[in-house]
């Protein structure tokens, strides 16, 4: 943890990381809008967390933690959503098939 004020290093690792973080996140989720909003939840999360916790040692590393396991997350629902909705189209087909 660093001395620094926590919105002075929330505003620096903004500075110094948010294009890397929406960049990264682009390229692993594929959907800008959802690694901006992913990168976004970050620094909110760090002007919540940093005041308490304290500024972390590397805070551009701890934001990209931050945005791509919320993207990652935001994927894992989406696919459940889709799967869990085909789940319950299948037994309404096989219902009108018979």
């Amino acid at each position: 943890m660093t001395d620094r004020r926590p919105a002075d290093a929330v505003a620096a690792a903004a500075a110094d990381s948010y294009t890397r973080i929406v960049a990264t996140l682009i390229r692993v989720t594929g959907d800008w809008t959802l690694a901006e909003d992913c990168a976004q939840e970050a620094l909110a999360a760090a002007l919540q967390r940093w005041p308490a916790d304290g500024v972390p040692a590397n805070p551009g590393g701890w934001l990209m933690t931050v945005a791509r396991n919320r993207a990652l997350d935001e994927l894992r629902r989406a696919s459940v959503e889709r799967s869990t909705g085909l789940e319950m189209a299948s037994p309404t087909s096989r219902r009108r098939g018979s």
